[in-house]
């Protein structure tokens, strides 16, 4: 986690230097990757909502302030570092699977039935062969009929979307060891991912073939780029894999060992053409590289240096890959540095290519770009509009991030999706919309989305919401669900003397027991006082 936060961070550094720097024209120079070099500024004193401040302002050193030999370095300890975090997301992924996997359906509805049962025929106060029992387990059984299936489902849903994040970790593992020539590494992460038949798979084929070829194992190389245009007819990875075969028959671009070097050489090299005034030039040869069999790194800081660029021609060039002229991998970087470098022609550009496709990928991209300019009004706009509910989803998240919780409290207002009301519950914590969070909690009439609302007031910490929970515990009509779910955020909050007042008051045997289970555990004063004088009586 903290290698992700990391990257993740030092990524948003260079965004607003790179955005900052851009009213002085200066020579661009590919950095060694679009990270920053110096370290953040420091963050401000936490708070207890995790509240994310629109369009922060981070001043940073300007990448071009480094030598040749410090970007190279910083190159090698950041590709580093990503290798490390793909490690940590295809073990994390995996334990998370295994654990789904390991969940017993039926043994978790059996369980909950029979518990049903023996409760209510404890309650009707019958010995276990009275009548009420039979007819009390029986019930339980048919309910237990009736809800494996639902079970089974969602256990089903969690598994495809944890092998959806296994699959995206395991294709940013297997770019990485390209990026540093690991190619055997390489062809056994994308062979991972081509097994999962997900939607990385034709990617994957693709790099295989690519990193096969650099190994001389030209035939297997054919071989799987013969399987890539049989089993996806209709991918956009089939122009550079047509190009690739064609290379491999022809014995153009043997495999080099110094491949990885090479790539470094070539970007100096470009570099060097850029600050010499040999603009024109410099751009016809990156568009080259674009088009050719080069390595995913060396391809994204060639579409990194044309982001840079004031020329007309690289200014096309770099439309064309946001429009998707290039391979998705491409599209999705010229799509971050479009929406990195900000402006009203970008923003509108982006506008238009999220108007023009259908591809997720792409539209769940443009999304963050308009998160990172701060264009709540487009945001807020795909949340009402988008007939995707996973990108609407996402819309709705990123409008959290910017804080914007009016845009956010009207769409509660019209909302009826339970799965997106819930995902505007959490970016309300995020904002820390306390008073919306206490006004879903007492209104909402679907009960999951009501106690998803009270679980997340107490997250928020006891100084702004301690007392709403009470108010919540309290009021007339709260369920059995919404007290527990109260109980458990005043617990999570550690407010022992919340707790405290309302075990006195209460009468119910089993919220009794919850409550001192919870005090149970509290090394507070108001607790240890309150379980002694429960053993005294």
């Amino acid at each position: 986690m903290r290698t992700r936060i990391l990257v993740s961070t030092l990524s948003f550094v260079i965004a607003a230097a790179l955005a900052a720097a851009a009213q002085t024209p200066v020579p661009p120079v590919p950095p060694a990757a679009p990270v920053a070099p110096a370290a953040p500024t420091q963050a401000p004193a936490p708070v207890p909502a995790p509240v994310v401040a629109p369009a922060p302002v981070i001043v940073t050193p300007r990448i071009w302030a480094l030598s040749d030999a410090q970007q190279a370095e910083l190159a090698a300890k950041l590709d580093a570092v990503r290798m490390s975090a793909g490690d940590i997301d295809i073990e994390a992924a995996a334990l998370a699977r295994a654990a789904v996997a390991s969940i017993d359906v039926d043994a978790l509805a059996r369980s909950a039935h029979e518990l049903a049962a023996q409760a209510a025929a404890s309650g009707a106060g019958q010995e276990a062969n009275t009548e009420a029992a039979r007819k009390a387990r029986d019930a339980a059984r048919e309910a237990m009929a009736r809800d494996r299936d639902a079970l089974r489902q969602s256990a089903r849903v969690m598994a495809e979307s944890l092998k959806g994040t296994q699959e995206d970790a395991l294709y940013r593992h297997g770019t990485a060891r390209l990026d540093a020539g690991e190619w055997a590494k390489a062809i056994e992460a994308f062979t991972q991912v081509i097994a999962s038949k997900g939607t990385r798979a034709d990617a994957s084929m693709y790099w295989k073939a690519y990193a096969q070829y650099k190994v001389a194992q030209r035939e297997a190389a054919l071989t799987t780029i013969q399987e890539l245009q049989k089993a996806y007819a209709t991918s956009r990875w089939l122009n550079e894999a047509n190009a690739l075969a064609v290379e491999i028959r022809s014995g153009v671009g043997v495999a080099n060992a110094a491949d990885a070097g090479d790539d470094e050489l070539k970007l100096l090299a470009l570099n060097g053409l850029m600050e010499s005034g040999s603009v024109d030039q410099a751009v016809d040869l990156l568009e080259k590289m674009l088009k050719s069999q080069q390595s995913p790194k060396l391809k994204k800081r060639a579409l990194f240096v044309l982001s840079q660029s004031q020329s007309p021609k690289a200014r096309n060039l770099l439309v064309s890959a946001a429009k998707g002229a290039s391979n998705p991998d491409l599209q999705l970087n010229a799509i971050e540095y479009l929406g990195m470098f900000g402006g009203k022609e970008n923003q509108q550009l982006l506008s238009d290519v999220y108007a023009a496709t259908s591809d997720v990928a792409v539209k769940r991209g443009i999304l963050k770009a308009y998160m990172v300019t701060g264009q709540k009004d487009r945001l807020l706009a795909a949340a009402k509009s988008e007939a995707n509910p996973a990108l609407r989803g996402d819309a709705i998240r990123f409008l959290g991030a910017q804080g914007a919780s009016a845009e956010l409290g009207q769409l509660y207002q019209t909302e009826k999706t339970p799965e997106l009301k819930t995902a505007l519950i959490e970016a309300f914590m995020v904002t820390g919309n306390t008073e919306k969070l206490l006004e879903v909690a007492k209104t909402e009439t679907d009960p999951a989305v009501r106690l998803k609302a009270v679980r997340s007031l107490g997250v928020l910490g006891s100084a702004k919401t301690g007392q709403m929970l009470v108010e919540i515990y309290a009021a007339p009509g709260a369920t059995p669900e919404i007290k527990r779910a109260a109980i458990d955020g005043l617990h999570i909050q550690g407010n022992a003397k919340a707790l405290v007042d309302i075990a006195r008051k209460e009468t119910d045997p089993e919220l009794r027991k919850a409550l001192v289970s919870r005090l149970s555990t509290m090394k507070a004063k108001e607790a240890t006082d309150f379980l002694i004088e429960l053993l005294n009586k």
